[in-house]
């Protein structure tokens, strides 16, 4: 089932959804999920993860045993769980920190992406791949994407390295034709109306083909 995660970082809180795919399977998995999106919490921020049963009470998750009653009470519906960080220093959650160096448990967990380069360090891309919708063929590491670099556009998060590369990319084209008419539809100040069903016509005319 999906999972929904819900960080509070001071007085912000960041709503992130997970696919079946992409859920945490331990403990571990969610304070990387954290750190990924949040680097400065790696400094010394302690992280308090809980979820609420149906009592409204808060059940805290410590160990894998936790999580695994967690997931066990959540059954069938959406696994909400909550993550309080208290940063060791202040910092504004707006302003993109400097990414520290991650462990070596979690460089050596990461997928490689064989012979594709980042286009903004200029280095092999570990972890997630985010490839521009709008710009042909520009990708980022998750550590540049993490800076917004290139924030401006639409990006594609890609888990895992692509088995089919063939197959994968005349899917990924085809969202970046979508991709440029949302750009035009945003920047024109119209998501409604005449042009979001000319996008919807046209998405409905690709998938008979």
């Amino acid at each position: 089932m999906p999972m929904k995660i819900i960080i509070n970082v001071g007085e912000k809180q960041h709503n992130f959804l997970l696919l079946c795919e992409d859920t945490c399977q331990n403990v571990a998995d969610v304070k990387q999920f954290c750190y990924c999106r949040f680097p400065h919490l790696q400094n010394g921020a302690d992280l308090r993860i809980f979820w609420n049963d149906q009592d409204g009470d808060e059940i805290c998750v410590v160990t894998d045993d936790d999580y695994k009653s967690f997931m066990l009470a959540a059954g069938e519906d959406k696994h909400r769980l909550y993550v309080e960080a208290k940063e060791a220093m202040q910092v504004d959650a707006s302003v993109c920190p400097v990414q520290s160096a991650p462990d070596d448990y979690a460089v050596a967990s990461r997928p490689v992406h064989q012979n594709i380069i980042c286009d903004a360090c200029d280095r092999e891309v570990v972890g997630h791949l985010y490839r521009c919708l709008t710009c042909y063929g520009y990708e980022l590491c998750m550590t540049c994407e993490s800076k917004y670099r290139h924030k401006d556009h639409i990006m594609l998060r890609i888990p895992r390295p692509l088995r089919s590369r063939t197959l994968s990319y005349q899917v990924i084209e085809r969202m970046e034709r979508y991709a440029a008419k949302l750009d035009l539809m945003l920047a024109d100040g119209d998501v409604d109306g005449k042009k979001l069903v000319t996008v919807e016509a046209d998405y409905s005319t690709d998938k008979k083909r």
